[in-house]
């Protein structure tokens, strides 16, 4: 283990779209770990104890639970494609 992070799986960064959470300003990305990175700041953003983090919306901010945008965009991603790939006979 180094820095708490396992290191035989790579951390991998995917964009927070509008299709997670609506209104979403194009500055945030997510890691499979559950970190998020601002390109705004350009630094790793600060989680409550509770897990949840305030982002900036288009028109305001949302307090999110981070482990729920991690399913969103790493998750239910997967799964559609595993579906998809089954249903092609791939």
């Amino acid at each position: 283990m180094k820095g708490g992070y396992n290191d035989m799986e790579q951390e991998v960064w995917m964009s927070i779209t509008n299709d997670i959470i609506k209104n979403i300003s194009p500055v945030y990305m997510i890691s499979n770990y559950g970190r998020i990175y601002t390109t705004y700041r350009n630094k790793i953003c600060k989680m409550s104890n509770n897990g949840t983090l305030e982002l900036a919306l288009i028109n305001g901010c949302i307090t999110a639970q981070v482990s729920r945008i991690v399913y969103k965009v790493f998750i239910e991603n997967y799964i559609r494609e595993i579906t998809w790939t089954a249903c092609l006979g791939i």
